[in-house]
């Protein structure tokens, strides 16, 4: 493991107690600004790559909706099996996801990308996992990455860009649909 994946993961660790107190007001507006333009169909299932505590799960809470929250950090996962006894909470390197290819409806990758070594190689995981007709739904941090690199990344990786913009508190979103 990498200097830098072994720093992120331990910075997650020492905070998932606190994590939810600190980030739900701010991912829950991300989320509305996010899934408000976005009518998820029956029978979905949904990767949530760096998905922490799982947050997402309470957010999408819908008997249609299956979501399989991954993460590196194995605390923020272990908050969030707590908290969502019924969720499904895989650790794992965003860089190597351990889901069988095209399997996936939706992939999100929320704030996620600004922590990584390779955020190429999460996207191209992403794409991976995503089905034929498959989306992903990524958004990162406006101080370190601006929206141009960001689709770039997303279409090298084989996605058509649907909708790119900047949502109203700290990132940039993308939607994209798997080509």
């Amino acid at each position: 493991m990498s200097n830098k994946k072994y720093e992120v993961r331990h910075k997650y660790d020492s905070t998932a107690e606190q994590y939810e107190n600190r980030y739900t007001a701010i991912q829950k507006q991300k989320y509305f600004e996010i899934f408000s333009d976005i009518d998820i169909e029956e029978k979905t299932i949904v990767y949530d790559v760096g998905g922490g505590t799982g947050l997402l799960l309470n957010y999408l809470k819908q008997d249609n909706i299956t979501i399989i929250v991954n993460d590196i950090s194995l605390e923020m996962l272990k908050v969030g099996r707590k908290k969502y006894p019924l969720g499904f909470f895989v650790c794992a390197d965003s860089e190597f996801l351990p889901f069988r290819e095209e399997s996936g409806d939706f992939v999100t990758c929320i704030s996620v990308v600004q922590n990584l070594v390779n955020p190429q190689k999460t996207i191209d995981e992403c794409h991976d996992i995503a089905t034929k007709k498959g989306y992903l739904v990524l958004t990162a941090l406006k101080k370190i990455f601006n929206i141009k690199i960001l689709k770039n990344k997303v279409k090298k990786s084989g996605f058509k860009i649907i909708k790119s913009w900047n949502l109203s508190i700290e990132d940039i979103a993308i939607i994209a649909k798997k080509e």
